[in-house]
């Protein structure tokens, strides 16, 4: 994932799969200010439907916060596996 325009909540990700759609996962955001979480949400279906090896720009919706003086800001993605694939498993062997 890449910050297109970070402070508008513009982000490009890129899926590195070469059979699998995003959209087998589920996302989550935080918005964090230092080590508080001041937003957070899920990633819609249409924002993970990016086929096998191509790239799709998403917009987050976490608004604009008011930014204190000296605070540190992240972003904290998540995605977990909807349902057990076997295919993206490690060899079992």
């Amino acid at each position: 994932m890449k910050a297109i325009d970070s402070l508008k909540g513009r982000f490009e990700i890129t899926n590195y799969y070469r059979f699998t759609n995003v959209n087998s996962f589920s996302g989550t955001w935080q918005l964090m200010e230092d080590n508080k979480q001041i937003n957070s949400g899920t990633l819609t279906a249409s924002d993970l439907d990016i086929p096998p090896l191509t790239s799709k720009a998403i917009a987050i919706g976490f608004g604009t916060p008011a930014l204190k003086a000296g605070a540190k800001y992240w972003l904290n993605l998540s995605f977990k596996l909807e349902k057990m694939n076997y295919g993206l498993m490690p060899d079992m062997k």
